[in-house]
């Protein structure tokens, strides 16, 4: 991360992240100038005045950025050990970068240390970069991109730091962990002038650092700072001792970003404070100790000042101070500053000091907080703006209602007053008639005050009620660190959130979030779970039980007796209108959750996915059990463990690489399809079923199987093999189908698998289901279908009722969002036109799937590196709601069968009431000449 401050237009930090993101932030409003995504990860990033390169893909690419456009100058593929070319060989190669990119993560380090690539600038006209990396030494032209020259340096060495000094470039390495070892070239033409080792000991495997022009290393065992100035005999390491400073373990650190001549600063980090050392050829001075926090130095006017930056849960601390002979600390620019929410402590920074008009001090200082926000602090002593890219990695996610706008009126919460109500019924019958005509006259009000606003629903977005559509809704998401998030889906607006620091992601990057009461229970608050492994003091899964409305801050986590392996949401509810969640621990233990002396529960059936050891388990807990519960910290716990009921193993020559349970909760509208001849085929609804994806693990060997896994018995309903295919596999499983996602090695293309269940002519007509009655087989209709791109994420739409069609969402690798009709999924598709095709309107199988321009949701707000995709139902049964995340986060609303329950938004409402009240009229004055006309009959 770094601060330009090449333009005088605009200050703008440079900072390029974890996801291979190479971006530019304006520092007035913290928006994006530009980014640019890398196809692998970065290594390294390298910015003096005003250039600015990036190096990937493990030192072989490297790419010259404008810093104020993005545009790309140049491009250079550097060519690997094995292939360089010798340094007499003054040619280079300016072919587009066609390598296959590595999965591996790569240490990067600019000044000492173990990485894998290492970097030096030779400032000149043009500079000259120096690149260390895969067993070769390059100089690379800054101004044009061009290889100057490249030698073989060998990999038999751990090389540590490049330093360039006059006419040549130090190329320091450590041999056996023990022995540092000096090369030397010549700058002009890369020629080896020497090699010779320096010195041996055991702590040059350790912590060093590469100063402008001392190396010191850092000796724990003898408490000992070692260092030597490289203008001197490099053999020659004087040793100081640090016994006095207080810290069991330190650690040492930059104080520049780079190296600045004539600076020799650097930071020894103890436990319990830190150190600002100055180093010279000769002896070690301790300049200043700080408290532990973030140092930030810079020079202004060859003056050296020191911002220090430290924060609690609710306040943060800046100190600034003048670094000399007489340290003073800098009282105007010193303030504690109030935290709305706590980041954690701040890990990285930059910062830009500068004299202001009357002559006095200021500064901007970009912070990278623990939670992956950053934030850009002001010499007043302010945030200016905070960004919160923790929301690049979502783990969970769950919508949530908002309360009607009636429980903020005067008149809802008399009517559930318990307080006030003496429990008579006639009472509490004239105590909500009251609070009904409290609602008359509050609505009467609204409409006098608000005009058309109140019907067309035109809310304050700043209160937290729904709309009369349930379009509005709070998007609980948790992100991998630990950041929990409640965001506004009509504008993005982030509504409240917390950072857990002792809260960690189970195996697979997750977390478990639940919500167990939503918000139409007045006056009890919604209730959501969250789940978590523990990287505090508990040993074992923490619980954090909160109202997702108003967020998670002053929450205490419940720390549970174990690790919880599976849970599950029980379709009972308690007293207070809490549904049950069921956690089975690795002791085989139940837990419930919440507490609930009036709970009545029938056996529970449970399953767990082992795949270190391809074993599919299925438990039972028995009524019996379930009686004997004990009340602790707010859940249930039995006291004997589940019962094992079934088990199936999977060959070890496979790989479990998904399981899909279906969707929880799900409405389904028609149990039936009628056929062309009339008859009627019921469809297979086991709300049991488990689809779950193993590959075989051979090389060479691809082989594809989907297994269809009932939860409670355990019985293997329906395997499908897909021989010469492999993963990633996406899979979808709602009402009776699954649809799945996968490469077809053999014929290099992707494809969309299909299956729907459907009941058998013998097979009882239930609306329960019941998977302990071992029903028939049920009749498996298949079809596959060829996709003509890969999809980096797969989910349905979903509605309140079920009723409307259901649209399949494909993510692309390009970042758009495809809504592609579940009937061109559908397996009885036929090669021939038939009448029940024709009256169903089910066209003819066609085996490549049609991307029309149509289908594209989100058109040109592309999501990025797109993650995943989370959909919700509405209020109205015609839309769906739908967010999507990657990088960037998306959220819109999918309408299937369109609009069918709601009036468009040209629709004309004068017109229709003109029309009405012309009819009327023509009413009135028809009966009034009708009864005229018989009145005179009459009197004939």
């Amino acid at each position: 991360m770094y601060l330009d401050q090449s333009s005088p237009s605009g200050k703008r930090i440079i900072v390029a992240t974890e996801d291979a993101a190479l971006a530019v932030i304006n520092t007035r409003t913290g928006g994006i100038v530009w980014r640019s995504l890398f196809e692998d990860s970065i290594d390294c990033l390298l910015h003096h005045k005003s250039s600015l390169i990036s190096i990937s893909s493990r030192g072989t690419l490297l790419r010259s950025w404008d810093i104020a456009s993005g545009y790309l100058q140049w491009e250079l593929a550097v060519q690997r050990s094995s292939d360089s070319k010798s340094h007499d060989d003054k040619s280079h190669d300016d072919k587009s970068h066609d390598d296959k990119l590595h999965d591996d993560s790569v240490q990067v380090d600019n000044g000492w240390g173990s990485g894998d690539v290492k970097v030096a600038l030779v400032e000149g006209n043009p500079s000259t970069l120096l690149v260390l990396a895969n067993g070769s030494l390059a100089a690379v032209s800054c101004k044009k991109g061009v290889v100057l020259w490249s030698v073989v340096v060998g990999v038999d060495h751990s090389y540590r730091a490049i330093h360039p000094m006059g006419d040549h470039v130090f190329v320091f390495s450590v041999q056996n962990q023990a022995v540092l070892v000096l090369s030397k070239y010549t700058i002009s033409d890369g020629q080896l002038e020497g090699t010779e080792e320096l010195v041996s000991g055991a702590w040059l495997g350790g912590d060093c650092l590469l100063l402008h022009s001392v190396l010191v290393c850092l000796d724990e065992q003898e408490r000992l700072l070692r260092s030597v100035g490289l203008e001197e005999q490099l053999t020659k390491f004087s040793s100081f001792s640090f016994e006095s400073l207080q810290g069991s373990s330190c650690q040492l650190k930059q104080l520049f970003a780079n190296n600045v001549e004539g600076r020799n600063e650097f930071l020894l980090a103890g436990s319990h404070s830190q150190y600002l050392i100055n180093a010279t050829q000769k002896s070690v001075r301790v300049i200043q100790e700080f408290p532990v926090g973030l140092i930030m130095a810079s020079l202004l006017e060859s003056e050296l000042l020191a911002v220090v930056v430290k924060a609690t849960s609710d306040e943060m601390y800046v100190e600034c101070w003048r670094v000399g002979n007489d340290n003073v600390r800098v009282d105007e620019l010193s303030h504690t500053i109030d935290m709305t929410t706590h980041r954690g402590a701040p890990l990285k920074g930059a910062i830009h000091l500068f004299l202001k008009a009357d002559q006095g001090i200021g500064y901007r200082a970009a912070v990278m907080w623990e939670d992956s926000s950053l934030s850009l602090l002001h010499q007043t002593g302010h945030l200016v703006w905070s960004r919160e890219e923790a929301l690049t990695r979502i783990s969970a996610i769950d919508f949530v209602g908002l309360p009607s706008a009636h429980y903020g009126t005067q008149a809802f919460p008399l009517m559930f007053d318990k307080e006030q109500s003496t429990g008579n019924m006639f009472t509490m019958y004239l105590q909500r008639f009251y609070g009904q005509l409290l609602q008359i006259q509050e609505s009467v009000s609204s409409l006098s005050r608000d005009g058309l606003a109140y019907w067309l629903d035109e809310q304050d977005t700043e209160k937290m009620f729904g709309d009369r559509f349930g379009l509005r809704k709070i998007i609980v998401m948790a992100t991998e660190n630990g950041k929990l998030y409640g965001i506004d889906s009509s504008d993005g607006r982030v509504v409240w959130q917390s950072f857990l620091r002792d809260a960690g992601t189970f195996r697979n990057n997750k977390f478990l979030l639940y919500q167990l009461r939503s918000a139409v229970h007045y006056p009890l608050p919604p209730l959501s779970i969250l789940l978590a492994q523990s990287k505090g003091d508990c040993d074992g899964t923490v619980m954090y039980s909160f109202n997702p409305l108003v967020g998670i801050a002053g929450v205490e986590p419940i720390c549970l007796p174990g690790h919880v392996i599976q849970t599950a949401l029980i379709p009972v509810t308690n007293q207070e209108h809490s549904k049950v969640l069921a956690m089975l621990m690795d002791n085989q233990k139940l837990l419930i959750y919440p507490s609930s002396s009036h709970l009545s529960l029938s056996n529970i059936f449970m399953f767990v996915v082992n795949k270190t050891s391809n074993d599919v388990v299925g438990y039972t807990i028995a009524n019996t059990q379930l009686g004997r519960l004990e009340d602790t910290k707010g859940y249930h716990t039995t006291n004997t463990p589940a019962q094992l009921l079934w088990s199936v193993h999977i060959p070890d020559d496979q790989e479990i690489i998904e399981v899909q349970p279906h969707r929880q909760f799900e409405h389904v509208s028609s149990q039936a399809k009628v056929l062309n001849d009339g008859s009627v085929i019921y469809k297979y609804l086991n709300p049991n079923l488990v689809v779950m994806v193993t590959q075989s693990t051979d090389l060479g060997k691809y082989l594809l199987n989907v297994h269809l896994i009932d939860g409670v018995s355990g019985h293997v309903i329906f395997t499908a093999h897909h021989r010469q295919c492999s993963g990633p596999v996406h899979v979808i499983h709602s009402e009776n189908w699954i649809i799945y996602h996968y490469l077809n090695v053999k014929l290099r293309r992707h494809e969309l698998g299909v299956l729907e269940l459907y009941q058998n002519s013998d097979s009882e007509n239930s609306t329960i289901w019941s998977s302990l009655k071992s029903p028939p087989k049920p009749l498996v209709l298949k079809q596959s279908f060829v996709f003509p791109s890969s999809i980096t994420s797969m989910a349905t739409s979903c509605t309140s009722q079920g009723i409307t069609h259901k649209d399949i969402i494909l993510g692309l690798p390009s970042g758009h969002l495809i809504s592609l009709p579940k009937m061109f999924l559908d397996p009885m598709r036929t090669l021939e036109p038939t009448d029940y095709g024709s009256s169903s309107g089910i066209a003819p199988y066609v085996p490549v799937l049609p991307i029309n321009s149509t289908f594209f949701i989100n058109y040109n707000q592309t999501v990025d590196r797109l993650f995943g995709i989370e959909t919700s139902p509405s209020g109205i049964e015609s839309t769906s709601l739908l967010f999507a995340h990657g990088i960037d986060l998306f959220f819109t609303r999918v309408s299937p069968s369109k609009s069918f329950d709601v009036l468009a938004d040209d629709f004309n409402y004068v017109l229709v009431s003109s029309v009405l009240v012309g009819m009327l009229c023509v009413a009135v004055v028809t009966r009034k000449l009708s009864s005229r006309r018989m009145l005179k009959a009459a009197w004939q």
